[in-house]
């Protein structure tokens, strides 16, 4: 939510119901992508939280034309996003760096296993 949340202030908008909850089912993504966009043809920004999201959301815009169109943000760097946003489809996209987030769980547990120590 707090993503959501400063996309929409990063852009000027209140966000409202304009967010899709679809779960990770990537037909649904596409259908529920598909309906929104056809019902709401000004739209003229989309976030996706991650590549799960992302990837039908992609086909959705090739499919109803509007890839390049629309200013589209998403998270954590995926093979096929990083081809969408030399396309020109994805405008930025945002990693969480998992292997600094795997390393720091490595360096407490090693400190755990030699010294008996946890921060």
């Amino acid at each position: 939510m707090e993503r959501c949340q400063g996309f929409a202030d990063g852009l000027g908008v209140k966000l409202g119901k304009q967010m899709i909850d679809s779960n990770q089912e990537l037909p649904e993504i596409k259908t529920q992508g598909l309906a929104y966009l056809s019902a709401n043809p000004k739209t003229d920004a989309i976030l996706t939280l991650g590549p799960i999201s992302a990837y039908p959301t992609i086909e959705t815009l090739n499919e109803n034309g509007m890839a390049g169109d629309i200013y589209f943000g998403t998270f954590d760097l995926g093979t096929e996003t990083v081809k969408d946003i030399n396309a020109g489809i994805i405008n930025w996209e945002i990693d969480q760096q998992p292997f600094l987030q795997v390393y720091l769980l490595v360096v407490v547990l090693t400190n755990y296993d030699r010294y008996g120590v946890i921060p």
